[in-house]
């Protein structure tokens, strides 16, 4: 699976936590799964939520543009994993709802 605009070299858990965006927001338990994961378990919570934050930035920056006309549909996608993201990182930090 590749969907990389700009591929670079990150921490080798970064892509198995990328991929738990789409399953969080549809309602799955993605910190049972990151406790029990060969990688992400053993990353420190705090990084973890570092790299929640900055994917956040980018969909919120993202969500506010134009859309282009060959993706209509794509600041929807971007202001859902935004909104998502946003949720499971204030659950994370016990930050209180808005």
């Amino acid at each position: 699976m590749c969907d990389w605009n700009w591929p670079v070299v990150g921490a080798p858990w970064i892509d198995s936590l990328f991929l738990l965006i789409g399953p969080r927001g549809d309602g799955l338990d993605v910190e049972k799964h990151i406790a029990s994961h060969p990688l992400l378990s053993t990353v420190d919570p705090d990084d973890i939520d570092v790299v929640l934050a900055l994917v956040l930035g980018y969909f919120e920056t993202s969500a506010a543009l134009p859309a282009p006309p060959t993706s209509p549909y794509l600041r929807e996608a971007q202001a859902w994993q935004r909104d998502v993201l946003h949720g499971w990182l204030a659950e994370r930090r016990g930050w209180a709802p808005q």
